[in-house]
């Protein structure tokens, strides 16, 4: 890949492509990074609806486990800007998360109501509470619905708001159940249906209250992911810090091996040429040597054809030939 981009012309130095590489591989550990997220809260689903600060928990932990995947492959993310788009893609998906665990737990809230809720059901639609005292009978079932539902849905964050509608819709049936039973007077009528009111705005604040603590809940896990972020760049601030220090470290290290390898260069060059003045001081001084030797011989040659052609210039003086040529001279 990095071959293909640089063979391409994209890339005309060095330093681009490095920052080449550098986008390549900070994109790929981004992806790795959310694959990992992704995965393993996946998994999770399987357990939904969980308690919010669970649910967190878990958030926390997996979304630490998808930064060191990122960190194992990023490469020179200096400024963190790819860590964030990592954190940045995993709160959406958190969101997507939480938004899928209040459905179900809403959803098992609504059929745990409904399971309750349908023997009563039969009996509004068979008018069995139309009749005198019918209001105090369906106020009883009513009431049973409410506790067995609170004994059994007490684990379910979206109990109390999912309680909240039911009650919202079966205010309408009691009502009309309440002006239809003759037996009450319109005292009592009023007496009921104000305790009625009273009752399904106890169960509002119930509901705004269960809201208030999701509320802060998610706001204290925004906080505690603030700070692992928090924790996460001072962390990486540090590292980078060490990185430079040790990389300053080994230039220092490469530039004092450098120096010495040059005076070490330089002694050998010098020690080399005084080698070589010596051995050229050693080559001259036989070639002296050997010169001298040969004007020696040389002289000693010439000597010797001298001598020889002294001598041999006197024995041709002296020589009879020479003798009577020189007696037939002085006759004449």
């Amino acid at each position: 890949m990095y071959v293909e981009t640089i063979s391409s012309g994209a890339v005309p130095c060095v330093e681009n492509a490095v920052i080449a590489m550098a986008k390549i591989e900070n994109e790929a550990a981004v992806k790795e990074g959310l694959e990992v997220y992704q995965s393993e809260m996946e998994k999770l689903k399987n357990s939904f609806p969980l308690e919010l600060k669970d649910l967190t928990s878990k958030h926390q932990h997996v979304k630490s486990m998808a930064t060191q995947t990122f960190k194992k492959r990023s490469f020179r993310d200096t400024d963190g800007k790819n860590l964030k788009s990592l954190e940045e893609k995993i709160s959406k998906l958190f969101d997507g998360y939480q938004c899928q665990n209040k459905q179900a737990s809403k959803r098992r809230s609504e059929d745990l109501l409904s399971s309750l809720s349908a023997p009563m059901m039969e009996k509004l639609k068979q008018g069995f509470y139309a009749r005198p005292g019918g209001y105090d009978l369906f106020c009883k079932d009513l009431e049973d619905i409410k506790k067995k539902y609170s004994s059994q849905a007490n684990k379910e964050f979206m109990a109390e708001e999912v309680l909240e509608e039911f009650l919202k819709q079966k205010y309408v049936n009691s009502t009309a159940i309440l002006q239809a039973d003759m037996q009450l007077t319109e005292k009592e009528k009023n007496i009921k249906e104000e305790k009625e009111k009273a009752a399904l705005l106890k169960q509002e604040i119930k509901s705004k209250e269960e809201k208030q603590r999701q509320l802060e809940q998610k706001f204290e896990a925004e906080r505690q992911s603030n700070e692992e972020r928090m924790r996460q760049m001072k962390k990486m601030e540090e590292e980078m810090r060490l990185q430079r220090k040790e990389a300053e470290q080994a230039m220092d290290r490469k530039l004092r091996e450098q120096a010495a390898l040059l005076e070490h260069s330089f002694k050998e060059k010098t020690d080399r040429m005084g080698q070589e003045m010596d051995d050229f001081k050693r080559q001259s001084a036989a070639a002296e040597f050997f010169r001298a030797n040969q004007m020696a011989a040389m002289m000693e040659n010439r000597r010797i054809m001298e001598e020889m052609y002294a001598m041999r210039m006197q024995e041709m003086t002296l020589s009879p030939e020479n003798k009577g040529r020189g007696t037939r001279k002085k006759k004449k």
